[in-house]
């Protein structure tokens, strides 16, 4: 029996950061471990990347950086169209991250003749449901998108948005994602963590014993971190030498620094720049801060579950359904941060309680979030597609 042939495109990919890339990094290993034939789409964004490579035996092929502005998404969806052109045949089924550009391109290259699936990549008032309704080109995308084979919501609020935004019921699938569980911690292992980061960068550095928390996730919008900044004062009043890391990439490094000097908290909240690879940097935290608003905070929240780490989450539905209402991660509401600060000062008051709380996130994760259930679900939706051979639905 031929092995599966899949096509992910995905606009940024390893070593490129984020939850989402590293997702999408698992899935395409995931999907290779089990005998499909993957080959990622994706962008040079930095010249000096080789245009091909091989990765967890997942065939990477970046196609060029488009300029910024109007012709540089037309350029991209040009080249992609282009690509699926060229390898016609070549392929079954073709995965798309994100109903915008990259949706339009790939079902109008290859949707006649394979199926498309398309995945929402965010949600909310800056998602892609809503990017299609109040953007010209967006109803454009949304009239082609139609006509993918399946659409997947990888959260319970982009799944709700699909159906809401009209697209049929018996093609949107729940499928969340998932992630790989660390091994366990114990406290000679978060020591060791925190040496080992600290000797790759000074600006790691955590005197023993002192508290340290980790904020995840994009910093160019300074109101996600800064509310973890401010909130970090009254940890700081308690515990003079308590870190708060601030970790992701796209840092507004010059707002960020102003308000970590306004709060006087210059050398206990440092920016040390994203990871592509988080799990050592959670296995060195005592507490995980995760924000709302970003489009991986869900991921970025299971990945801190995983991890064994106690998890203060700002309150969302994404945030509330993974973390159990409340039961795997604090919750705190959005925008004070009063609630957040004093739910870190617990969380370093209390290691018992909070240390039962995430042995449960843990647990939780492994048992319905893990990565290979992620995959299973994945592959037996792309196989049965495949398999069914979809007729195409022609304009």
């Amino acid at each position: 029996m031929r092995p599966l042939r899949l096509v992910i495109t995905t606009r940024r990919f390893w070593p490129a950061v984020g939850g989402t890339e590293r997702f999408i990094a698992n899935l395409a290993a995931g999907l290779a471990a089990r005998g499909a034939l993957v080959t990622v789409l994706t962008i040079q964004w930095d010249p000096s990347w080789p245009a091909e490579i091989t990765y967890r035996d997942a065939a990477v092929v970046r196609l060029p950086r488009p300029e910024e502005g109007f012709f540089g998404s037309r350029r991209a969806i040009r080249n992609l169209a282009r690509w699926l052109h060229r390898h016609d045949g070549l392929y079954d089924l073709v995965y798309v991250c994100g109903l915008r550009d990259d949706a339009f391109a790939a079902l109008g290259a290859a949707g006649g003749r394979v199926p498309v699936v398309l995945r929402a990549t965010s949600s909310g008032p800056l998602g892609d449901c809503l990017w299609q309704l109040n953007s010209g080109f967006g109803r454009k995308v949304k009239r082609r998108a139609l006509k993918a084979a399946a659409l997947v919501g990888p959260t319970a609020t982009s799944y709700r948005e699909l159906v809401a935004a009209g697209y049929p019921r018996d093609r949107a699938y729940a499928l969340p994602s998932g992630v790989p569980l660390p091994r366990p911690l114990d406290p000679a292992a978060r020591r060791a963590a925190r040496e080992a980061l600290e000797s790759v960068n000074p600006l790691l550095h955590c005197p023993p014993g002192v508290p340290l928390a980790v904020y995840t996730g994009r910093l160019d919008d300074p109101q996600g971190p800064g509310l973890a900044v401010a909130a970090w004062r009254p940890v700081a009043d308690r515990w003079r030498s308590a870190r708060l890391w601030l970790i992701g990439p796209c840092a507004n490094q010059p707002e960020l620094n102003r308000r970590i000097e306004a709060a006087d908290l210059v050398g206990r909240v440092v920016i040390p720049g994203a990871f592509a690879d988080v799990e050592e940097v959670l296995a060195a935290a005592d507490g995980v801060i995760i924000p709302d608003g970003d489009a991986d905070a869900p991921l970025l929240l299971l990945e801190a579950m995983a991890s064994r780490a106690a998890v203060v989450a700002i309150d969302s539905p994404d945030n509330r359904a993974l973390a159990g209402g409340g039961r795997f991660a604090r919750l705190v509401p959005p925008g004070d941060p009063r609630p957040l600060g004093e739910a870190l000062v617990e969380l370093f008051d209390s290691r018992a309680g909070a240390e039962r709380r995430a042995a449960a996130a843990r647990e939780h994760v492994g048992r319905e979030y893990g990565i290979d259930r992620a995959v299973e679900e994945h592959l037996a939706l792309f196989s049965s597609l495949s398999q069914q051979k979809r007729s195409p639905v022609r304009s």
